[in-house]
């Protein structure tokens, strides 16, 4: 599961699927190896065993700190709840990421949408590509984003944990509504 492989793996864009199954693979045949080894001590299993528990606890403790860290855990919801409250029922939400922001990074930026999106599930989030031309009236984006602080959007709601915030664009910078016949 990639979450609980970014704790070792680091905070980049990508996950190393050939060099992380490479690594399992011979840790794989080397703990089968060393298992596989007849002896007359017992020490070899006594001591594969411990391992065994050593790494599995400090496996653990890293994923959730990454976790904790990354996603300042799952806890959110009744900040989301609040955001909710502030859009009208069925409302889109644009979802605008920005690469160049070193706080929320990318990464950051795409765990936070994940969460919004667990949390708020009667709303559909619209990916807005193109930057000043937007679709929706509420969007969610780093709070410093540029361009929509030049379509005048005023910041609703702030996340407490990231500096994200939920927008609303001026009437001027609306998207037209259109009717269904």
């Amino acid at each position: 599961m990639v979450p609980g492989l970014l704790p070792y793996i680091g905070g980049g864009d990508g996950v190393p699927v050939l060099r992380i199954t490479a690594v399992a693979t011979m840790a794989v045949g080397l703990l089968a190896l060393v298992g596989s080894v007849r002896t007359r001590r017992r020490v070899p299993r006594t001591a594969l065993a411990v391992a065994a528990v050593v790494l599995v606890g400090w496996s653990g403790v890293r994923v959730h700190d990454a976790q904790t860290e990354h996603l300042d855990s799952w806890e959110i919801g009744d900040e989301v709840a609040e955001m909710d409250s502030i859009l009208p029922p069925g409302t889109d939400i644009g979802v605008v990421m920005v690469r160049d922001t070193e706080r929320p990074s990318y990464t950051e930026q795409r765990q936070r949408f994940a969460v919004y999106q667990l949390f708020l599930p009667d709303h559909e989030f619209v990916w807005e590509r193109t930057p000043g031309t937007y679709r929706t009236t509420f969007i969610l984006a780093p709070s410093g984003t540029a361009p929509l602080v030049r379509a005048g959007g005023i910041i609703r709601w702030r996340d407490p944990a990231k500096p994200m915030a939920l927008w609303e664009l001026p009437d001027d910078e609306r998207p037209p509504v259109t009717g269904t016949g």
